[in-house]
């Protein structure tokens, strides 16, 4: 509830399963592995033969490593190619939290707070990348979501895209109802978890990417 009275509820329904394995390298290191799988929809989940084999070749990949783990304490030096679970856990700190509408310090001449604090219209990535952050993303590769699929905010504000980042440039930050300089309405971003108060929050983060063809002006 906010200051003029304004209550959502909402609910949702997901299915999870997750698989672990770990094993005890000769030096006394542990290694560990974890996949995890969550949907919107019971039948979505893998089927069990799927979940063995995902297990047997975690198993076999953390019994491979454990057991080679001398011989891989060497300097490499090359190109580094991120597989696609790393990459999303570098994509929402990186960019993520950085287009995030945040308030500064008090005293502080910034926007907002974060690596992009300084950066409103001016580029943070090449020209070929375009970030869009839609928190009404109902499906997705032809599946269901398992995440929250936001129709309003938590402040009574109605969701929607935004487009965070166009052609390498800054082009909007995600805020809620709280303004900072240069941005005093809420773009449907206001989000609240249990117990807090709302505030920017990433709804679906998507990155676009233009090579060739008719790619946008910078």
């Amino acid at each position: 509830m906010n200051s003029e009275g304004t209550v959502t509820r909402f609910g949702k329904t997901t299915y999870s399963v997750q698989l672990s394995s770990s094993a005890q390298a000769a030096d006394g290191m542990r290694l560990t592995g974890s996949r995890r799988s969550s949907v919107a929809r019971l039948e979505e989940l893998p089927t069990r033969d799927a979940l063995m084999a995902k297990q047997r070749k975690m198993l076999e990949t953390v019994g491979r490593f454990a057991g080679k783990r001398q011989s891989l304490r060497r300097n490499i030096a090359g190109r580094c190619v991120s597989p696609p679970m790393r990459r999303t856990t570098s994509w929402r700190p990186l960019i993520g939290q950085n287009v995030l509408g945040q308030k500064p310090q008090l005293g502080k001449p910034n926007r907002r707070r974060g690596a992009f604090a300084t950066s409103y219209k001016t580029r943070v990535l090449p020209n070929f990348l375009s970030v869009v952050d839609d928190p009404t993303l109902k499906v997705f590769q032809g599946k269901s979501p398992w995440w929250e699929v936001t129709r309003w905010t938590a402040e009574g504000v109605k969701a929607k895209a935004v487009n965070a980042i166009e052609n390498g440039m800054l082009a909007n930050y995600l805020i809620g109802r709280q303004p900072i300089r240069d941005c005093s309405t809420s773009n449907g971003h206001g989000r609240a978890a249990p117990g807090n108060f709302p505030g920017p929050s990433l709804g679906v983060l998507l990155g676009e990417e233009f090579r060739g063809g008719n790619r946008p002006k910078s």
